[in-house]
């Protein structure tokens, strides 16, 4: 009987020496996939709040919207570093909305424009004066913008003729230009 339960100790002792064996390659596995699962959602959420960078790359800073064909349009060029939505909008110097050129529309990363024309949402001239055009880009959750400063000016610059002697006149109003 004795030798029986010698075996037998010395089975229960083997199974404890194999627990203890075992545990530590299982909790190393237990930490390996835990660091796996930590590490996918690290990189899940931080690529689902990632930003959009948005940078404008080349804006004028006036408009002249009198169609003398001379700054009429105002051409904003900026980059966009992935797919976002794009919202671009023009505001006076009170802050309020004057019109909306771009509205939530996708577009993918890389170089894009916009053009103002000078013109309100309801296609009137707006009136002198400095503008704010912002141009965001809407990425999972956050967005990032940028604003240009305009400055519009419709009135044409006063015609000054060079070789006029002080106080002289002409007598037509219409001077022909040539050699253009």
């Amino acid at each position: 009987m004795q030798g029986f339960q010698r075996r037998q100790t010395s089975s229960s002792q083997q199974r404890a020496v194999n627990r203890e064996e075992r545990s530590p390659s299982v909790l190393i596995t237990a930490l390996t996939i835990g660091t796996v699962v930590l590490l996918l959602a690290v990189t899940f959420v931080a690529d689902w709040l990632r930003t959009p960078e948005l940078n404008i790359i080349d804006a004028p800073q006036f408009l002249s919207p009198n169609q003398d064909n001379s700054f009429d349009t105002a051409i904003i060029n900026y980059r966009i570093s992935e797919e976002a939505a794009v919202t671009a909008s023009v505001f006076n110097e009170g802050g309020s909305l004057v019109r909306q050129i771009i509205d939530a529309q996708t577009q993918p990363a890389g170089q894009h424009f916009l053009t103002w024309d000078g013109t309100d949402s309801l296609g009137r001239r707006v009136a002198d004066g400095s503008y704010r055009v912002e141009i965001s880009a809407q990425g999972a959750i956050r967005s990032r913008s940028n604003s240009v400063a305009l400055t519009v000016d419709t009135l044409p610059p006063p015609l000054q003729l060079v070789n006029m002697p002080e106080g002289g006149r002409v007598r037509d109003a219409l001077l022909p230009v040539e050699g253009l």
